[in-house]
């Protein structure tokens, strides 16, 4: 018993040290390679300026794209200066002696067993082996090269502006790449050396595979929003941790044994088809049956608006939608009183009885006005334009109001209808199903269950087409709309701060969103309108209203420099320079008296969206600016409209 458990040890000891020292000479090897790759990357560099004016965002600095500029002759000089390189290094390599070994060497084989390309005593079978197995791992090596040592080249070169913002993971993907780009020279060395593809091809397929999709993943989780210059770290991270997977597979495999690297092999690959073909049943799903759930931003306005449209005759709040699907009654082209078409995204879409909502009370105070309201959610200036031209001027209105969220409508402009890149549709989390649809349709069944309690049931389908469920009865049913003490809260407290954190980087930081994109759709708008006059109804975000929730923001935000009204001062500027009417319900939502708990409660709890209370508040900016612009007097007692939403 004693001699086989010594036994056992002395093998287990044996192992220990060969896989010690095998190690240390691979790794040795290795060095070989990388310092002098990472001194002539360095005496490339020295060739191109460092490029340091780079808007940063990230944590420290908000939400600003990076400013990115990188000639295309300066990238063809440095892209054939670092191919020449890898080649003269590849070569060179070739050539050597005693280091080679280190290199070349695979587990069982010691150097005496090596096959040596051109060597005289290898036996003449192995000489006259296929040359195609090489070949194809040779192509493979340089296209893993082209994207690590053009990752590296990116990194170093905006390396003043990288390493104060992402600090040590800098440092690794600099590290990772260089160590990778030399295992893959030493990977093709040992390839043309042996004869032998090892791992063979399956082998590599499917770490190119798991590799690819756990790269884009962890992109996609770490990284919001999509920032191209990062994209090039995490390619030279995935692709040098990739090369290096392919240089030690052998002796991971001989570590780890066969069966088990197997089984966590097929394990990995299992988890990464589910991955990919859920994101393609989501889009497929997508394309046969579209709804609000898989409504993208990549898609055109069109295909936006189709998506987020609600179904004629869909029940809400009591009410049943038109025949565009729009929450009002059916749209009529201009008669003898006057129509305004009030264009606008969630806060127009019913959030609130049609009875509480804003346009309802413009009606109440500008009577004979009519106000259609085309709203549809989450949709932005893009799709603004298009339901102007589709579907606003064709009711002949006498006044266009464009109702515009301070909050998030400044985010997107027409680029986010173009084609984009083949790479950003699989690296970009706002353009992927499963980040962006799963959580939706999580957060629709919780919002479904706590909604429950509160909405009661105030109407059937069948019910609501024939008739209108009266207010009296909603309120009785829901009474958290006139009592936001039983109201429940939409978002939890954690999500809901981050959320307004996103939109107070976007808007209130120098450094966050710029508004040229949302004054290019606007004057498309404009354009568009030709004699039909359009004005602007700026309704402010929570933050702006609320003072404890911006206390809350801008400790989260301490190291930026905040200006909590510049979308206002921003805008209002523009179209007054512009000649475009406007009214700002910021103004109106401050001026409300401050509750107990020092809130104004202008907004459903946690929700961003008006309550009661800021729909009364935009219905009487909206009823000013459109006694302003068409001449209509403000009705001194607005109750008649209320009674008429009653019967």
């Amino acid at each position: 018993m004693g001699s086989r458990v010594r036994a056992r040890a002395a093998i287990g000891a044996s192992f220990l040290a060969h896989l010690h020292v095998n190690v240390l000479s691979r790794l040795l090897g290795l060095l070989l390679i990388a310092l002098p790759l990472a001194w002539l990357l360095h005496i490339s560099l020295q060739r191109l300026p460092v490029q340091i004016e780079l808007d940063l965002a990230f944590e420290r600095k908000g939400g600003a794209d990076f400013q990115v500029s990188w000639a295309h002759e300066r990238r063809l000089v440095v892209g054939v200066h670092v191919v020449l390189v890898l080649v003269a290094v590849a070569t060179s390599l070739a050539a050597l002696g005693p280091p080679t070994r280190w290199l070349v060497t695979l587990p069982g084989r010691g150097a005496r067993g090596l096959v040596r390309l051109g060597s005289s005593s290898a036996p003449a079978a192995d000489r006259r082996r296929s040359f195609v197995g090489p070949l194809i791992v040779s192509l493979g090596v340089v296209a893993l090269l082209v994207p690590i040592c053009g990752g590296l080249m990116r990194m170093l070169q905006f390396r003043a502006g990288l390493i104060p913002v992402t600090g040590w993971f800098f440092f690794l993907c600099v590290t990772t790449g260089i160590l990778g780009a030399a295992a893959a020279l030493a990977f093709l060395v040992r390839t043309w050396s042996t004869r032998v593809v090892a791992p063979g091809f399956a082998a590599i397929l499917a770490g190119t595979f798991v590799c690819f999709v756990l790269g884009a993943t962890a992109h996609v989780v770490a990284l919001k929003p999509y920032r191209e210059l990062v994209v090039h770290m995490y390619v030279a991270l995935w692709g040098g941790a990739f090369a290096l997977w392919l240089y030690a597979h052998p002796d991971l495999v001989r570590a780890i044994g066969e069966g088990r690297s197997r089984l966590i092999g097929l394990v990995l690959v299992q988890l990464c088809a589910v991955t990919v073909l859920l994101e393609g049943a989501l889009r497929v799903v997508a394309k046969v049956r579209p709804s609000q759930v898989f409504a993208m931003p990549q898609s055109g306005a069109k295909d936006f608006l189709r998506m987020n449209r609600s179904a004629p005759g869909t029940v809400v709040w009591g009410m049943s939608t038109n025949s565009l699907g729009h929450f009002d009654d059916e749209f009529t082209v201009r008669g003898e009183s006057p129509l305004v078409a009030a264009i606008g995204d969630s806060f127009s879409y019913g959030l609130i009885p049609h009875a509480l909502h804003f346009t309802t009370v413009c009606e109440q105070l500008v009577p004979p006005v009519q106000v259609a309201n085309l709203g549809l959610p989450a949709i932005g200036p893009p799709e603004y334009l298009e339901l102007l031209v589709e579907e606003a001027l064709p009711l002949r209105p006498d006044l266009v109001v464009i109702n515009v969220f301070v909050g998030n409508d400044f985010e997107r402009g027409p680029e986010h209808a173009r084609d984009v890149p083949p790479w950003r549709r699989v690296l970009d989390g706002e353009l992927l199903y499963i980040p962006v649809v799963v959580p939706r349709l999580i957060a629709l069944a919780r919002q479904e269950r706590g909604m429950r309690g509160q909405l009661g049931q105030v109407a059937t389908p069948e019910t609501a087409r024939s008739q209108r469920v009266p207010l009296d009865v909603i309120l009785q049913q829901n009474p958290w709309l006139e009592d936001h003490t039983l109201e429940r809260a939409s978002f939890s407290e954690a999500a809901f701060l981050a959320m307004e954190k996103s939109r107070a980087v976007n808007t209130c930081s120098e450094t966050g969103t710029s508004f040229e994109t949302f004054y290019s759709t606007f004057e498309r708008i404009l354009v568009a309108a030709g004699d039909t006059p359009v004005a602007v109804l700026l309704l402010p975000d929570e933050f702006q209203v609320e003072d404890p929730l911006w206390d809350e923001v801008e400790r989260a935000l301490s190291h930026l420099d905040l200006d909590r009204f510049r979308p206002q001062r921003r805008v209002t500027a523009w179209l007054e320079e512009k000649g475009v009417p406007y009214e700002d319900v910021l103004p109106r939502l401050r001026a409300l008296p401050l509750h107990d708990d020092g809130l104004r409660h202008a907004y459903r709890k946690r929700d961003t969206h008006f309550n009661a209370v800021g729909n009364r508040a935009a219905g009487e900016g909206l009823a000013a600016l459109v006694s302003r612009v068409l001449g209509v007097p403000v009705s001194a007692d607005p109750t008649t409209g209320r009674a008429e939403e009653q019967k």
